[in-house]
């Protein structure tokens, strides 16, 4: 049985309950469409992810995509590919 905080122990999970523990794209598409199932493919919800990772290492280094690219684990060069790739601009 899954139990949510609501005072009623018979009220059922709904999204609500959910929304603040998924992650940027699921969240935000979960809260826009009514449901996590406005996300249509694995690969749109990988690049959700992806970009919205990137801008918060972005954010986080102060605009320094090096230093972003380091947080990130990955080299400089790919992290330049994947933000030309989702439209970001380099700072």
């Amino acid at each position: 049985m899954i139990l949510t905080s609501d005072s009623e122990e018979t009220s059922p999970i709904t999204e609500a309950h959910l929304v603040g523990h998924l992650s940027g794209a699921v969240a935000e598409a979960a809260v826009s469409e009514g449901n996590a199932s406005a996300l249509r493919t694995l690969k749109e919800a990988r690049q959700g992810f992806e970009k919205d990772l990137i801008l918060r290492a972005l954010e986080e280094s102060d605009g320094n995509v090096s230093k972003a690219a380091l947080a990130l684990g990955i080299e400089r060069s790919h992290l330049h590919r994947k933000m030309k790739s989702f439209g970001i601009d380099a700072p």
